[in-house]
């Protein structure tokens, strides 16, 4: 039986989405459809504009199966380890046959080969990256412009192919199947050409617009109407109920009051110790703070050729968040996956079964109180981050709109029939 495992964060979930599901389940001949979703915070350093159970009721209904959380640590870090700790939990399931996601390149074929350039790591290649390093350039360009010289001097690919490695759904593509042969999985890597509207683009009057452009129409709009054209009709619903209900939606400069306060706060010897401040960054991040009125101010007076956006959004993060380094590190290396169930259908109820089957000893966390039970202590302090994440989110939704949230205790998950 072929089950297809999708890793996303659905911020919201729209018709590209709604798009790879069916795809998925046609082209991998799939008889499920397991996903691994962040949670109440997302890799590119900030909170998910609804909550992580609304975009789980949004999933089922369009087709998922069965809803896993992916560990926050993991959830709001770089790519290779939001990939890593994704891979590892479609692993334990022990019954997931392939991995789908979306890419610019719709080849798969040109992607491994890419991935196994920089998994492998050549000498020239390694070269050529320190190279780059030294003189300023941030990671993601650094081994952009040492990939494109390294098989350019040996031949390795047309320009065509290896120019995959430049946008972002290629790259997060590349990450998986790095991290598919890392842990020597036997999980099929697939994928399919994304359709619509580019990872980055704004502008939502496309026909298929980006997650970027809704996030954006929802923060200039208080009309939403027009936006049931352009998502599922149960997103678009799911959506609108969280908003009407006053828990959403969430911006990533809703945590500025209370993240600018936690900086100030503290020491530079204090922040490094927070995941992904490193380099200096806490200095720089300090001064910022010192002069920052907004949440946009603060990262652009931090950005820098060696800081990008995305990396100064997530260490930001990490302070709000309270996630440290050494924690992250000793998680990375040592611990063992639990499953922490947001959501199933009946199919989905019946995959879970054959999980347990398969791995009697794996935590799967349904019921919190009798979940927490099953883990070990490296497991449940990845949890209690879980869980406090919760807790930070919902802080957001009271703060700004004056709803008070069950907490995670309380919130039972979703089940459809």
């Amino acid at each position: 039986m072929n089950i297809c495992g999708i890793v996303t964060e659905y911020n919201p979930l729209h018709l590209g989405h709604a798009y790879q599901i069916e795809a998925a389940r046609t082209t991998t001949k799939a008889q499920g459809i397991i996903l691994i979703m962040s949670g109440n915070f997302v890799q590119r350093g900030e909170p998910a504009v609804i909550n992580k159970y609304a975009r789980t009721q949004a999933a089922l209904h369009t087709g998922v199966d069965l809803v896993l959380e992916l560990p926050t640590y993991f959830a709001t870090a770089s790519a290779e380890y939001f990939s890593h700790m994704a891979i590892k939990l479609l692993n334990a399931t022990g019954i997931t046959t392939h991995l789908n996601f979306g890419s610019e390149s719709g080849s798969v074929d040109d992607l491994i080969q890419i991935a196994d350039i920089l998994q492998n790591e050549p000498i020239g290649f390694r070269y050529l990256l320190n190279e780059y390093l030294s003189t300023g350039d941030a990671f993601p360009k650094a081994r952009e412009k040492a990939f494109f010289e390294y098989v350019y001097n040996h031949h390795l690919m047309s320009v065509e192919t290896a120019a995959a490695i430049k946008t972002p759904n290629n790259i997060l593509g590349i990450e998986y199947i790095k991290a598919l042969k890392r842990h020597y999985s036997k999980i099929i890597p697939t994928t399919i050409k994304r359709i619509g509207s580019a990872y980055h683009d704004d502008n939502s009057r496309t026909t298929i617009p980006s997650a970027t452009a809704i996030r954006k129409y929802l923060r200039e709009h208080d009309r939403h109407a027009p936006l049931s054209e352009k998502l599922p009709i149960y997103s678009f619903n799911t959506l609108e109920n969280a908003i009407h209900s006053g828990e959403g939606p969430i911006f990533y400069d809703m945590i500025f009051p209370f993240l600018k306060y936690k900086i100030l706060a503290s020491t530079p010897d204090i922040l490094a110790t927070y995941q992904d401040v490193n380099e200096g960054l806490e200095y720089k991040i300090i001064e910022a703070a010192l002069h920052a009125y907004n949440y946009d101010g603060l990262v652009e007076n931090i950005l820098s050729k060696r800081y990008t956006r995305t990396k100064v959004a997530r260490a930001l993060l990490h302070i709000y968040l309270g996630h440290e380094q050494k924690t992250f590190e000793l998680l990375n290396t040592d611990m063992k996956p639990y499953l922490k169930v947001l959501g199933f259908n009946a199919n989905g109820q019946k995959m879970l079964k054959s999980i347990k089957k398969y791995d009697e000893d794996l935590p799967i966390i349904v019921n919190i109180r009798q979940g927490c039970k099953q883990l070990d202590d490296l497991q449940l302090l990845s949890y209690k981050a879980d869980l406090n994440s919760t807790l930070q989110y919902n802080h957001l939704i009271h703060f700004n709109y004056g709803t008070m949230m069950k907490n995670e205790y309380e919130t039972p998950i979703i089940r459809l029939p």
